[in-house]
């Protein structure tokens, strides 16, 4: 009994340890990105919009009542892809990114446009358009300071 009792606690302190680790790379399908500050989220929201557009970036709409900032769509690094990262700042200061992404050529076409965008999520193998946006959306965050990185599947 007393052995089950402190593999227990073992196994909570092990749990609680491994998930509160941010880690480099997404598991497969996560779909948000987080970033943990630790800052107020008023000064987030100014520092994050602020970054954004410093790094190509248009806005296309910013709430300072609810801390969300939306971008307008940006063209990935390669393919004809384009995203659209949609930013909620928490009360802790915590940056939760949700990314809409889409062939440029359907999302700019009169018939397609309003379905053409896809939620994001994370997969693996490097030359898909959804791993090719990741890889943009993280370079935009690694420049934003030291902040742990966390994925969720939302």
């Amino acid at each position: 009994m007393k052995s089950k009792s402190l593999f227990t606690i073992v196994l909570i302190f092990v749990s609680l340890y491994t998930f509160a680790q941010p880690i480099s790379e997404p598991f497969k399908k996560a779909n948000t990105i987080l970033i943990e500050t630790k800052l107020p989220s008023e000064i987030v929201f100014k520092k994050w919009g602020r970054h954004l557009v410093l790094n190509g970036y248009s806005l296309d709409k910013s709430d300072k009542d609810f801390l969300v900032l939306t971008t307008n769509p940006k063209a990935a690094s390669s393919y004809n892809t384009e995203f659209i990262l949609s930013s909620t700042i928490d009360d802790n200061g915590v940056i939760i990114i949700k990314i809409a992404h889409a062939i440029s050529s359907m999302a700019n076409h009169p018939r397609f446009s309003s379905d053409a965008y896809s939620d994001w999520q994370y997969v693996e193998r490097k030359k898909d358009l959804r791993n090719i946006v990741y890889r943009d959306v993280m370079e935009t965050i690694s420049s934003f300071g030291d902040f742990n990185v966390f994925y969720e599947r939302q």
